[in-house]
């Protein structure tokens, strides 16, 4: 039970209930615990237990006060947090013993420089510690028991380094600098890695960071700083030897050059029959020296893994690692989540790596189909199942695919190449909507035959074919029409393949959207199943934005147009005007006429990186300028569609401002 003190010091327990025959002996514990002291505790034995009041009498208490004072010899502004931290009591022979348990410590925050501590026990030792908020600075003294002088004691403190400072400047190859919100910097001894960490350097460059000064400092002392790879980019990398720092201070390490950095290893994963497997793990091992022996009678030594020296396969099957390590020997290891792995002994900076995994084996198979259905419309896709928690959503299709999709025959007939032994999962999907139209799990794949046939699937009755026609008011076809139909997902295809557009279903198409450049779109309903020819009319709004060709490269701009008297602002209508790989004037549809309003958007195209460039938004012509209150009111172009017929085209551009804000973006990208 625990009670507080009333004003009168008393603390009343009521109700204790304690059931005991004479003979036992019980020792019942009373503890007060005042303030940050040590708890003082008294034991009492149950027959001599009195009825009404227990006194427990305090020593002599006083006051801690800590000042905290700068180089200066005035008050620290930040607030640092103080510790007291008393003696042991088991060791008090031992002066100087400190526990940090929290019974024999406490802790407060300055004020003014000035921490307080009330109630603590005159004549106790202890040692007080102030840190700053950063952990840069520090301060260390021992009180050997607290004076009986007005039972006050006043310790001043003034703060040193308390670790390592290096500061410096990154500059790319070129010299450039900008702000980087992706580095990491790897602090090493004698090649060994002692710490990674992330950091950012300011807008111009420059970075600041606290080495702990628990690690080991002196010859062999090293900072790698590492970039990650982008889109553009392979990994850059500087290191920096630090031998030359022994204690506590601030070391300049100058302008950092981040550089590209040297392959380690370079191939590519294949299966067994040479196809490339996509997403395999690919780590560079290595051993020092005679490696470490786990095993005198089997002769087993230890493979080590350098910190950021592994790399996932890309489409192709092939891998990059980039990096900076030591070793006396190497080796490449790829693993892939079905469970195959291989490892290979390499020479450091090798390329042309082949790493194979698994063996050769084929699976056969056939779908039975009616005969309005054309079998080469349709495909395999096979694999292993996503774990439930990388699915995009429950019942997502998706598989890591263990090679290319693979198209049905005439005949309705499928091979598998390229398969390892274990369990397999194949999707019957068509070839233009990727709907699934048939799942078969978990198919067990033989260690044993090199070649199995699987029982035939049996579809006929089940699914239905669809054929469709986009023309233009002359009856010609409209090349780039693309068709979206509504399924729970939503699903579409058009521009890569031929008309007329014949796809496959397991029911009926509710609902499809027909849209090609330059043309108003089409809705149907309830598509027929017969031979359908669709009509496109109407000729749209185009929008020349003239200089799009100075746009840096690597950013994309979207033309939006907002029709004035909506009355939701963000009504938007349209599609990016300018894509990633067309930078000519763009096309936008109009439903309606009336007056818009044009707005681009600049951004940054898809990246791999986690640098996060902000979406900005600029105005043609620039906004004017702030009016008496700071503020700066937008101003867009406005365009005129009186109708929707006829070939209506308007020029803009983008203004010098926003030009140059996207250069000074690309550079930090960079």
């Amino acid at each position: 039970m625990r009670r507080k003190t009333d004003e009168q010091g008393f603390a009343v327990f009521e109700g204790l209930g304690l059931k005991v025959s004479r003979s036992e002996k019980v020792i019942l514990h009373v503890e007060a615990e005042i303030a940050t002291v040590q708890p003082i505790r008294k034991s009492i034995n149950w027959p001599e237990l009195p009825t009404e009041v227990v006194e427990l009498v305090t020593p002599p208490l006083g006051i801690a006060e800590i000042l905290v004072l700068d180089s200066q010899d005035q008050p620290v502004k930040p607030i640092f947090e103080v510790v007291l931290e008393f003696e042991s009591e088991e060791k008090r022979k031992s002066p100087f013993d400190f526990s940090r348990d929290s019974k024999n410590g406490a802790s407060t925050r300055t004020f003014l420089g000035v921490a307080t501590f009330l109630h603590v026990e005159i004549g106790t030792s202890f040692k007080v510690t102030a840190v700053s908020p950063n952990e840069e600075l520090s301060a260390t003294a021992l009180v050997d028991g607290l004076s009986h002088s007005g039972g006050k004691a006043v310790v001043t403190m003034s703060p040193v380094l308390s670790s390592p400072i290096v500061v410096g400047r990154i500059v790319n190859a070129q010299g450039m600098v900008g702000k980087y919100k992706t580095l990491e910097y790897f602090l090493t001894k004698n090649n060994r890695y002692l710490r990674l960490a992330g950091f950012t350097t300011k807008a111009d460059g420059t970075f600041r960071l606290l080495l702990e000064s628990k690690q080991a400092l002196g010859g062999g002392l090293a900072i790698q700083f590492s970039l990650p790879a982008t889109s553009r980019k392979p990994k850059r990398l500087a290191t920096v030897d630090l031998s030359h720092i022994v204690g506590p201070g601030f070391y300049d390490l100058g302008d950092v050059v981040l550089d590209t950095a040297p392959i380690l290893a370079q191939g590519r994963v294949i299966n067994s029959v040479g196809n490339p497997i996509v997403g395999a793990e690919v780590t560079l091992e290595f051993q020092d020296d005679e490696g470490i022996e786990l095993s005198e009678d089997l002769g087993v030594s230890f493979w080590d893994t350098h910190v950021d020296v592994d790399e996932k396969t890309d489409e192709s099957g092939e891998f990059t690692i980039r990096g900076a390590v030591h070793g006396r020997r190497f080796r490449v290891k790829a693993e892939h989540k079905s469970g195959l792995e291989t490892v290979q002994n390499v020479v450091l900076g090798q390329i042309g790596i082949e790493l194979r995994l698994g063996q050769a084996r084929t699976v056969r198979g056939r779908v039975l189909l009616d005969s309005e259905i054309d079998p080469t419309l349709l495909e395999i896709v096979y694999g292993t199942p996503f774990a439930e928690s990388e699915r995009p959503y429950s019942d997502s299709p998706w598989l890591d695919l263990l090679g290319p999709p693979q198209k049905l025959g005439v005949d309705g007939s499928f091979v598998l190449p390229g398969l390892d032994s274990g369990q397999l999962t194949f999707v019957l999907r068509t070839n233009l909507l990727e709907e699934e139209l048939f799942r078969t799990e978990s198919v067990p794949i033989g260690e044993g035959d090199a070649e199995q046939v699987l029982e035939e699937i049996d579809l006929r009755g089940k699914l239905h074919s669809y054929s469709l026609t986009v023309v233009d008011d002359l009856g010609r076809m409209v090349p780039g029409a693309k068709v979206d139909t509504l399924y729970d997902f939503g699903f579409g295809f058009g521009s890569g393949h031929r008309q007329p557009f014949v796809f496959i279903t397991l029911g009926s198409v509710p609902y499809i959207t027909i849209t090609a450049d330059g043309w108003r779109d089409v809705e149907i309903e309830n598509l027929s199943r017969d031979q359908v020819v669709v009509m496109l009319q109407g000729i749209p709004v185009q929008i020349s934005l003239t200089n799009a060709h100075l746009v840096p490269k690597g950013f994309q701009v979207d033309a939006r147009l907002i029709l004035e008297g909506e009355d939701s602002y963000l009504s938007m209508f349209g599609a990016p005007m300018i894509s990633r790989l067309d930078r000519s004037a763009g096309v936008i549809k109009l439903d309606q006429p009336g007056t818009y309003r044009v707005h681009f958007i600049p951004s940054p195209e898809q990246s791999k990186t986690e640098t996060d460039i902000p979406l900005l938004m600029h105005f043609v012509p620039p906004p004017p300028p702030p009016d008496e209150e700071g503020e700066v009111a937008p101003v867009w172009p406005r365009i005129e569609v009186k109708d929707l017929r006829g070939v209506q085209v308007f020029y803009l551009s983008l203004d010098e401002h926003t030009l140059k804000e996207l250069d000074k973006l690309s550079q930090q990208e960079e």
